[in-house]
């Protein structure tokens, strides 16, 4: 079982990683634009990273986590 694709929310989403279950990739990236805008607190942020630690993360969390990071990366111009 995996965190609601729809919906997304902290509780949500740190509830399924307590208990020791894998988010889908969409779910990761949520969470890193969440965390990258500002929106999340940083009990929120702490928490997800912990979690998600303490658990292991996957191939497909990190997917989505770096498809976020690199969404909103700044274009680097070199001359």
């Amino acid at each position: 079982m995996s965190a609601p694709a729809s919906g997304r929310s902290w509780p949500a989403l740190l509830r399924t990683l307590s208990a020791g279950q894998d988010i889908e990739a969409p779910d990761a990236a949520w969470a890193m634009d969440e965390m990258m805008s500002g929106s999340a607190t940083d009990a929120q942020l702490a928490a997800f990273v912990v979690l998600l630690r303490a658990k292991g993360e996957t191939p497909r969390e990190l997917a989505g986590l770096v498809s976020t990071m690199l969404q909103r990366a700044p274009a680097v111009t070199v001359e």
